[in-house]
C-alpha cells in the first residue's frame, strides 16, 4: 500500500517543499512554497507542520521565529486589479500587515456613498451574527 496521499493538493506542495530545500538560498522560492501551502493545504495541515518545525528547533529559535511572525513587513498598498479584482485583493489581504488593512478598509469605507456604507455595515453586521 502506498502511504503517499494521491491528492493533487499535496503532491504539489510536496514538489514546492522540494525545490525551496534544493535552491535553499532564494527566499522567493520560500514565499512561493507558503503562497502554495495557503491554498492546497488546510489550516490544521499548516497548523500540524508549524508544529512539527517548532518542535523541530531549540526553543530560543521558536521565539525567534515567532517574533518574525508576529512582525511581518508592509508589502504596501494593493495594486490595480488585474483579472478579478476581490481575488486580487484578497490575495494583497493575505500578505499586507494588519495596519495596512486597517489604512485600506477606513479609507475604503469613508469613500463610499453613504449608501452603499449603509448596506456594508448591514453586510458587517450578518457575518459577525453567523
Amino acid at each position: 500500500m502506498n502511504a503517499m496521499s494521491n491528492d493533487g493538493n499535496h503532491k504539489s506542495v510536496c514538489r514546492m517543499f522540494g525545490y525551496a530545500l534544493t535552491l535553499n538560498d532564494d527566499a522567493d522560492v520560500w514565499d512561493g512554497l507558503s503562497v502554495i501551502m495557503r491554498y492546497q493545504l488546510t489550516g490544521y495541515e499548516r497548523a500540524c507542520l508549524l508544529l512539527a518545525s517548532c518542535r523541530a528547533l531549540p526553543p530560543q529559535d521558536v521565539v525567534h521565529v515567532l517574533e518574525a511572525i508576529e512582525q511581518r513587513e508592509s508589502i504596501g498598498m494593493p495594486l490595480p486589479p488585474f483579472l478579478d479584482p476581490l481575488d486580487d485583493a484578497n490575495w494583497w489581504a493575505n500578505y499586507a500587515s494588519i495596519e495596512d488593512r486597517k489604512a485600506v478598509l477606513v479609507a475604503s469605507f469613508a469613500s463610499l456613498p453613504v449608501r452603499d456604507q449603509a448596506e456594508f455595515l448591514i453586510f458587517a453586521a450578518d457575518r459577525s451574527a453567523a
